[in-house]
């Protein structure tokens, strides 16, 4: 069972008439590309045919559909953003060129790895990394992030790092999408830091029609995984704020997911260790799977 549909930001979702109508593909079985994704040999519980939506962007979804499928689960695609180029890559290709001038480059997500790699001048600089899942990608294109020792990785752990402490004078650029959050740059300016940032691909809110995807939930979908606040809003946006999505179990990636998870209205939350595909399937085994905690009801 495979699902597929697309948002981030409630500012970013369109309110005009959906353009695409995926329903004919809607609920189709989709062979995946010979070797394509990380998820299928992580093997780690027996999920009983949980049916599992994921939101993440195709390109991003089909490590984490393997592992759910190998784990016996359903994996429902339903990608709510669109990741594309800027509409004028030039204005930040310059600035990726000139990236020898910058004492410490910060890449926000996967998404500005890909986007950004194959133009950024990397010499003596210090290289970061938010996100697990940054770091091994940028280590595939043999560049080594520091990593803060036993830390969550995400822009306040980083943050918290002795490795960004003194900053006076520093240059640093933040590598990123459009519209991301400001507290990585606006902290380091206030220690000293000069900051630029490089936003090299943008997100968008696709126009879909979900309405097949609400006729089939109750029978389907069993949970739902986000890994943005942009992607909840998104969700919500797309589904009209259905009172059977806020009824759906959701596992986010932070606190701070959880908190605006709570205040959109979702009612049962669990909290992940990360976003990797090992750290979501072990949330998803703890709550429904062969190995769930023992203080935790089913749905």
């Amino acid at each position: 069972m495979l699902l597929l549909l697309a948002p981030e930001s409630r500012r970013a979702c369109s309110t005009r008439e959906p353009t695409r109508f995926f329903n004919d593909f809607i609920m189709t079985r989709l062979p995946l590309p010979p070797g394509e994704g990380r998820g299928e040999g992580i093997q780690q519980c027996n999920l009983h045919g949980l049916g599992v939506l994921i939101t993440r962007p195709p390109h991003q979804a089909l490590p984490l559909y393997e592992a759910i499928k190998s784990n016996s689960g359903k994996p429902v695609l339903f990608p709510t953003v669109e990741i594309t180029s800027p509409p004028d890559p030039a204005l930040y290709k310059q600035q990726l060129e000139n990236a020898a001038n910058y004492d410490d480059l910060i890449f926000i997500s996967p998404n500005a790895v890909t986007y950004a790699i194959a133009d950024i001048a990397i010499t003596r600089q210090r290289i970061f990394a938010i996100g697990g899942t940054t770091a091994n990608i940028l280590q595939q294109y043999h560049v080594q992030p520091l990593l803060p020792t036993g830390a969550k990785a995400d822009s306040e752990s980083l943050l918290a790092s002795p490795l960004l402490g003194d900053m006076q004078g520093r240059r640093v650029l933040i590598i990123r999408g459009n519209g991301g959050r400001a507290l990585l740059g606006d902290t380091l300016i206030k220690r000293g830091a000069l900051v630029d940032y490089a936003e090299v691909y943008q997100r968008r809110c696709p126009d879909i029609d979900a309405s097949l995807l609400l006729q089939k939930w109750p029978q389907e979908i069993d949970a739902v995984i986000v890994t943005s606040n942009a992607i909840i809003d998104n969700l919500l946006h797309l589904c009209h704020n259905n009172p059977v999505v806020l009824k759906t179990p959701l596992v986010v990636i932070s606190q701070r997911m959880l908190k605006h998870a709570q205040e959109r209205g979702f009612q049962q939350i669990q909290v992940a260790a990360g976003a990797a595909e090992p750290e979501l399937l072990d949330t998803l085994c703890h709550r429904w799977g062969d190995n769930r905690d023992a203080d935790v009801v089913q749905k």
